[in-house]
């Protein structure tokens, strides 16, 4: 196995915008001027007369944005100032490295990568039907699935099959909020979850069984979604684990599916749904109310997200999207010729891991990241 390491330059990407802006009150909303086109994450804190704490706005995000509109709840004849918090980012290529085989921590048909809160990485080999637990150096920790959990070098003593954890073509797995891990186990028709050591714990039961569960994710209320492609729906399950409803269906209409492929959980538990049928992302609430969509290629297969909640649409070229599906430039990863990944994770560090096919490889970029502050008094 050979791991190849990139020496990082950090070049100067931004420019201190904020502080050459101009602020201007039109109405009930503050106007911030750049002096040039700005692409990024702003937040405003609107300090208002007689109030101890400052109106927060939304994240914006700006996509080659000269000036942006902020309402102020209150009308700006309240204000007393504003603070204006610009992020900026992109991403640089840190580390390579290909895990292609049938030997201990290699794997020959990665499907998904994810992660947890503790930085390890989870991959998941359709050709061993078994899930590969790595730390955040890319050493193997653990294996379930046509392996036995453990630390044994030796991986001839360690296949095993048992009903639990037997798998038949797993396709996803999600950390929980309860220090445990749900794994979809598509030609089984299930879901799983086990503790952090691998060990079994449950099978989710269902109303009636999944056709082919795929993605899957437990959102930050530990509302777990579980995307039944078959079905053409996302089927979500309370803090309990009692099925509650479902979002999508077949059909053509906004609200519906058509050959889902995957989805996403964005900010404020909003998820953007993969409708490969109908060649477009979908943002929908948690509940399953439809907000908009966008047209994607025919050959997008995958989404992951970053730690700004940018969404990644991958595929024979990969597309960064906004939250609100606005499409990012491209700058903002320099991809190398023919990298085409299958799947991403983004580690708690704000790294963004990327898995390809070709040559079972893992691609780790790094956030190159600018905050600008200026406060702006009235």
């Amino acid at each position: 196995m050979k791991i190849f390491w990139f020496l990082i330059l950090f070049p100067s990407f931004f420019a201190d915008v904020l502080h050459s802006s101009r602020l201007a009150l039109d109405g009930d909303s503050v106007i911030i001027s750049f002096p040039a086109p700005v692409t990024g994450r702003l937040q405003a804190s609107l300090f208002i007369k007689e109030q101890a704490k400052p109106y927060v706005s939304e994240p914006l995000y700006l996509i080659e944005t000269s000036q942006i509109s902020i309402p102020c709840p209150t009308g700006t004849d309240t204000l007393t100032s504003v603070l204006a918090e610009l992020t900026q980012w992109k991403y640089v290529p840190f580390a390579n490295k290909s895990l292609f085989g049938s030997g201990r921590g290699q794997f020959r048909q990665g499907v998904s990568i994810s992660s947890d809160e503790f930085g390890h990485l989870f991959v998941i080999d359709r050709a061993q039907d078994q899930v590969l637990k790595f730390d955040s150096q890319l050493e193997l920790l653990k294996v379930i699935g046509g392996f036995r959990w453990d630390k044994n070098s030796s991986a001839e003593k360690d296949r095993y099959s048992i009903e639990e954890a037997g798998f038949d073509e797993p396709f996803d797995l999600s950390p929980s909020s309860k220090l445990s891990y749900y794994i979809s186990d598509s030609r089984n028709g299930r879901v799983i979850e086990t503790d952090l050591d691998g060990n079994f714990l449950r099978e989710l039961n269902t109303r009636d069984r999944f056709d082919e569960p795929t993605s899957i994710q437990v959102s930050a209320r530990n509302e777990l979604f579980v995307m039944d492609s078959r079905r053409d729906r996302i089927q979500v399950f309370n803090s309990m684990r009692q099925p509650s409803w479902y979002i999508g269906g077949y059909g053509r209409t906004p609200e519906r599916l058509n050959k889902p492929r995957d989805f996403v959980i964005t900010r404020e538990d909003e998820l953007v749904v993969l409708d490969t049928g109908n060649r477009l992302l979908k943002r929908f609430t948690s509940n399953a109310r439809f907000l908009d969509s966008a047209t994607i290629p025919s050959h997008i297969q995958r989404l992951c997200t970053d730690s700004y909640h940018l969404v990644f649409a991958l595929g024979k070229q990969t597309i960064a999207y906004s939250p609100d599906l606005k499409p990012w430039p491209p700058s903002l990863i320099p991809f190398p010729e023919k990298f085409i990944p299958v799947d991403c994770t983004s580690l708690p560090n704000g790294n963004l891991v990327f898995l390809e096919e070709k040559n079972s490889a893992i691609s780790v970029f790094v956030p190159k990241v600018q905050t600008d502050r200026h406060s702006f008094s009235l």
